[in-house]
């Protein structure tokens, strides 16, 4: 979305993607932090087993959302969300061209 600043941005795909695997409204998930990260491949740092990754340095986020008790980390970069728990993809979503997405 044009005027987003790169957290903003962030930080919509990532209450995006968890609405989606939570079959859950984004607003209600609150912002516990963003912060930019660089991951070595585009696992986005939480790569499935037996999956080969393209290697690659770039600058990203790590988003945590919470939803009622529990936190969810969201791993963002080029318009995907990987939600990884422990290490472990627990689900993730592309967004490209997906006008107004998590508003």
């Amino acid at each position: 979305m044009s005027g987003e600043t790169p957290d903003e941005q962030a930080v919509r795909i990532a209450r995006t993607a968890l609405g989606a695997h939570l079959k859950a409204e984004t607003q209600t998930f609150s912002l516990v932090r963003v912060s930019p990260v660089t991951w070595r491949d585009s696992s986005l740092g939480c790569p499935e087993p037996g999956m080969v990754y393209t290697p690659a340095l770039e600058s990203r986020h790590k988003v945590t959302l919470r939803s009622g008790d529990r936190s969810y980390e969201v791993h963002v970069a080029g318009g995907r969300g990987v939600i990884c728990q422990g290490g472990k993809p627990e689900g993730k979503l592309s967004v490209r061209g997906v006008a107004g997405a998590g508003r």
